[in-house]
């Protein structure tokens, strides 16, 4: 046996040794999980390595969060493997971090983003370089800025129409007493793929027929996550995904996105001659900041206010101006950043905007009173049963500009409010987060968990809200669980308190593309029902959902397909005389 001068033993060296490292192990994770404890904020237990991520391995996120707001109430601390962070429903705390301390919260919890394509996205960029690209960005998705795109979206519509009339067609060759066919949130992918093929890349594709092309396989490649990626996104620690630079969303997944932007950009910045296309690859490129600032927003920003708590166009344009004056970095984007912002645009849009419209369709077959509702406002807007018989058929080239298209379709309080209240109950991002980049940390008030004085929070300490829980809190929503369209009626929205409703974020870093999205959705669901009387699903015959999918940012349900059949509005039965007889109130 071997001793040393102090006539200790290997074995005993070794003990000594495994006990003074099992000591430091105690001790440093009694320490790094004391952060919440040590501040008073209750939450669950973390376990070493894995911090709380482990949880949602052993559940369902969604019942997860809600079975902790349940326990811990509005606002707790819980733990991404050893980082601490706070989440909350309470609308105060919530007003405060993305609103009034904005400049506080400038940033987002980027764990997993590594590759120089995805860094440069607008999602995750940071200080200087956010300010600057979003006063690049804004004007894009001004109201004014919409006019352009509903000839296209209208046009989209067509193409689904055609499908759908198709099918139909087919169905009653098949089966002359069934005149239904049913469909599935694949097909509203088509219909949303063909938007995004022609508006951001300028491309022609034929989403229905030509499913081998590869766009199409790309893009529905692109929008599914494996299982073994969530797995690394919950447990692996923040140190060790940094070291091995771990990606939530590998490059291969969006390198045919990214190398059609690169191969569109290099093809149009060396043919400058001719007409320019329309679409977001043109917008980047010719984005450019003036020398002298030029008002972006009006009024008309202001009839979607109550999507972004009640920011009127004024206070956009403040900060507007201030991301301009400050913007030193650059006035135009680079090649890099142009394809970044492409792949990002198609990852925020494609998913949320197609899951959206699926839910919207799966609330109005359960509610065909529903369905008659918006059909009478459509109706009347349209000045008749004729006219509105010729919007179905021909879009709105019947209207005398796409401003009045825009109009028209925002002005409609109950398809704003049945949006609205969709995307209350079914918010299509189930995590929204900011992080502390204030150099010194910041402090925020204590009330949400009970403490008179404020909570200190160190930098780079991220604070989150899963919207899916904060606008089904009884608090804020009287029968959160129950569709009500009468919430979101102009008389009525005072009496939502502030900061509970954030389907596209709050403050000044809301999602960029808000206006697009609404005005997608609002389109095809007003062509849609014009069209087709839509009904369950043999698989959603079961209302409410049964439940969602697991996921860590996405809403998704286990079932999609709802069926559809032709709408008639004029027959030879029935006479249009401008006005509609079985007209219903929103209320």
């Amino acid at each position: 046996m071997t001793t040393n001068s102090l006539g200790l033993d290997a074995s005993g060296l070794l003990a000594g040794l495994a006990l003074v490292l099992t000591a430091a192990c105690v001790y440093f994770h009694l320490k790094a999980f004391s952060y919440w404890s040590s501040r008073g904020i209750r939450g669950p237990t973390p376990w070493p390595i894995f911090g709380t991520n482990i949880y949602y391995l052993l559940g369902n996120k969604l019942e997860v969060d809600t079975r902790w707001r349940k326990e811990f109430g509005k606002t707790y601390g819980i733990y991404e493997g050893y980082l601490p962070t706070l989440r909350t429903s309470d609308n105060e705390l919530i007003k405060s971090v993305f609103v009034k301390q904005h400049s506080s919260f400038t940033d987002r919890n980027n764990k997993f983003t590594h590759e120089p394509v995805q860094r440069s996205w607008l999602l995750w960029s940071d200080g200087e370089r956010w300010a600057n690209q979003r006063a690049l960005v804004s004007p894009m998705f001004s109201s004014a800025k919409m006019r352009p795109w509903v000839p296209l979206m209208s046009s989209c519509f067509d193409h689904f129409r055609t499908e759908v009339d198709s099918r139909l067609a087919k169905q009653k060759q098949k089966q002359k007493h069934d005149k239904n066919v049913t469909l599935n949130k694949t097909d509203l992918g088509c219909l949303l793929l063909d938007l995004i093929s022609s508006s951001f890349f300028g491309l022609r594709v034929d989403t229905y027929k030509d499913t081998t092309n590869e766009f199409l396989v790309q893009a529905r490649a692109f929008a599914k996550l494996t299982f073994a990626r969530f797995l690394g996104w919950l447990l692996l620690p923040r140190p060790v995904a940094r070291y091995f630079e771990y990606e939530l969303v590998p490059y291969k997944r969006y390198e045919y996105f990214d190398l059609l932007t690169k191969r569109i950009v290099e093809e149009r910045r060396t043919k400058r001659q001719g007409p320019q296309k329309q679409d977001f690859v043109q917008l980047f490129l010719d984005a450019k900041l003036p020398d002298s600032y030029e008002p972006v927003f009006n009024s008309d920003d202001d009839r979607e206010a109550h999507y972004n708590d009640q920011m009127k166009h004024e206070q956009l344009e403040e900060v507007q101006r201030g991301h301009a004056s400050g913007a030193r970095m650059f006035k135009k984007f680079t090649d890099l950043e142009i394809r970044g912002q492409m792949t990002f645009m198609f990852v925020a849009g494609f998913e949320t905007t197609t899951s959206t419209i699926n839910f919207c369709l799966y609330e109005l077959a359960h509610k065909p009173h529903l369905q008659q509702v918006l059909l009478d406002e459509l109706v009347t807007a349209f000045g008749g049963r004729k006219q509105a018989q010729e919007v179905a058929t021909r879009g709105f080239s019947s209207l005398r500009d796409n401003k009045e298209t825009i109009d028209l379709l925002v002005g409609l309080k109950c398809l704003d409010a049945f949006a609205s209240e969709t995307l209350r109950l079914y918010a299509p991002i189930i995590e929204v987060n900011r992080l502390v980049s204030e150099e010194g940390g910041v402090s925020i008030p204590g009330d949400s968990v009970g403490q008179s004085k404020p909570i200190y929070l160190e930098r780079g300490t991220p604070v989150s809200v899963n919207p899916f829980i904060l606008h089904r809190d009884d608090d804020y929503f009287p029968s959160p669980t129950e569709f009500q369209l009468d919430r979101f009626l102009p008389e009525n929205r005072d009496k939502i308190k502030g900061s509970t409703f954030m389907p596209f974020g709050l403050g000044p870093r809301h999602c960029v593309g808000m206006r697009f999205a609404l005005l997608s959705v609002k389109l095809i669901i007003a062509r849609t029902i014009l069209n087709y009387v839509i009904s369950p699903g043999p698989n959603t015959t079961i209302y409410p959902p049964a439940g969602f999918q697991q996921n860590f940012i996405f809403l998704l349900p286990h079932a999609n397909d709802f069926r559809v059949s032709s709408r008639v509005l004029i027959g030879d039965e029935e006479e249009d005389n401008g006005t509609d007889h079985h007209l219903s109130s929103c209320e």
